[in-house]
């Protein structure tokens, strides 16, 4: 079986979340891994949220707001410096210095191989707070609750190990 990756499991998130924005899916991840300005002003857009004018995002044409959201994610999440940060990163977003660090934390994570980086091992706990992440990064980027919330389950089931048989 095939280690797991970010490529392959933001390809499978957006398969099921939003299959229309496939087409588009290689291009975006393309350039959000090797254009880290791009990365960058991407992560800025999605974190302020949507304004009056602006749409939240790379391309006000051709949104394709899921699969930026779970690259963003996925490349926070196989930051083990991020990770071991991000329950007090998540307490702290209740305030407005709070959310700055987040945001930018998640800016700066790093993504060491791309979208061939295997993903982490997470603990309980830490598992739970990447559910919120999530949740909070989508909502903020403009997704509705709903959206949020699936693609947060997704995430996490994706992220948690099955028990061995008995």
């Amino acid at each position: 079986m095939a280690t797991p990756t970010v490529g392959r499991l933001a390809e499978r998130l957006v398969s099921e979340v939003a299959p229309e924005e496939l087409p588009t899916f290689e291009l975006i991840s393309d350039t959000f891994y090797t254009r880290p300005e791009v990365r960058g002003s991407t992560a800025a857009n999605l974190l302020r949220g949507p304004r009056p004018g602006r749409p939240a995002g790379l391309d006000p044409e051709s949104v394709a707001l899921v699969t930026q959201v779970v690259l963003l994610i996925l490349g926070a999440i196989v930051s083990d410096r991020f990770v071991k940060q991000l329950g007090r990163y998540l307490r702290g977003a209740r305030t407005w210095l709070g959310q700055r660090r987040l945001r930018r934390a998640i800016r700066s994570a790093q993504t060491p191989n791309g979208p061939d980086t295997p993903l982490p091992k997470l603990s309980a706990t830490h598992i739970r707070e990447v559910g919120d992440l999530v949740r909070w990064v989508a909502v903020r980027a403009g997704l509705t609750p709903e959206v949020a919330n699936r693609l947060a389950n997704l995430v996490v089931a994706a992220l948690t190990e099955p028990l061995p048989p008995e």
